[in-house]
């Protein structure tokens, strides 16, 4: 369905990074997980993009990994997952309160697109979610401007309504700030939501995050009026009781989340 609408990226060529709009180099990678296997010509890893260095090798093989729970498996994100994204992404509710939307053929190629480039680039690690009882494709989740010097980056996700208050939240949230403060050693993790989403403002505050401010009039929404945006945090000395407060509503007899999404501009 997709073949003659993505980037070559997405049959295995790079972007150069001299030359915007231009691919190079075929790197075999679809339809299949590369291997980090370092190679004892170059000194490189096989398979890795050419727009990650071989210092980032330890970034790259994070972003391969994938991170069960007892509900969800979180899968890295791939060009083949998007017929499934797209049969799933045809409900408007998801993404009212955002600022993009990946309901279409092309606008779900760009998504894919643009979250591959930033995983490239060594600043995002994105998912799909799957449900581990149907094994059906429930939505999607990243890590995204994650900066090593400043030790900080954000988490957004979209979940379709169907898994809405049935744990699908807090596991993925469990899984990401695992892997944001226990492996990459984040110090801070940053969430932001439309003023008006209340579902997600109520998530947040129920997952334990810090709600920092509104930046007024921050930006615009794909339906063409402007948003307040509303800044949520967690910082690493929080995290162990974050941790435990997510651990205890997970294994509860309920699941008590407010909210669809926490994720405003994907």
């Amino acid at each position: 369905m997709f073949a003659s609408r993505v980037p070559p990226a997405a049959v295995g060529w790079v972007r150069d990074q001299a030359t915007p709009g231009r691919y190079s180099r075929p790197l075999n990678l679809r339809h299949k997980r590369p291997e980090v296997i370092p190679s004892s010509e170059s000194g490189k890893a096989e398979g890795m993009p050419e727009t990650i260095s071989p210092s980032s090798a330890e970034w790259f093989a994070h972003s391969q990994r994938a991170l069960t729970g007892n509900l969800l498996t979180l899968e890295p994100l791939s060009w083949k997952h998007a017929s499934e994204l797209l049969a799933i992404a045809s409900d408007d509710r998801i993404w009212y309160f955002l600022t993009s939307c990946a309901m279409t053929e092309d606008a779900l190629s760009n998504y894919i697109s643009d979250a591959l480039s930033d995983r490239d680039a060594g600043t995002a690690i994105p998912f799909v979610v799957r449900w581990r009882q149907s094994g059906k494709l429930v939505g999607s989740t990243r890590l995204k401007y994650y900066s090593s010097q400043h030790q900080k980056a954000m988490i957004g996700s979209w979940f379709v309504p169907s898994v809405w208050g049935k744990g699908a939240n807090p596991e993925s949230k469990l899984l990401l700030l695992s892997l944001a403060f226990e492996t990459l050693e984040c110090i801070r993790i940053e969430f932001n939501t439309d003023g008006r989403n209340h579902r997600s403002r109520a998530a947040l505050k129920a997952l334990g995050a810090f709600e920092e401010g509104t930046l007024r009039s921050w930006g615009a929404t794909r339906r063409g009026d402007r948003r307040d945006n509303v800044v949520f945090s967690i910082l690493r000395q929080e995290w162990p009781e974050t941790k435990q407060r997510l651990l205890s509503r997970l294994n509860g007899s309920r699941y008590c989340e407010a909210s669809a999404t926490d994720e405003d501009h994907v």
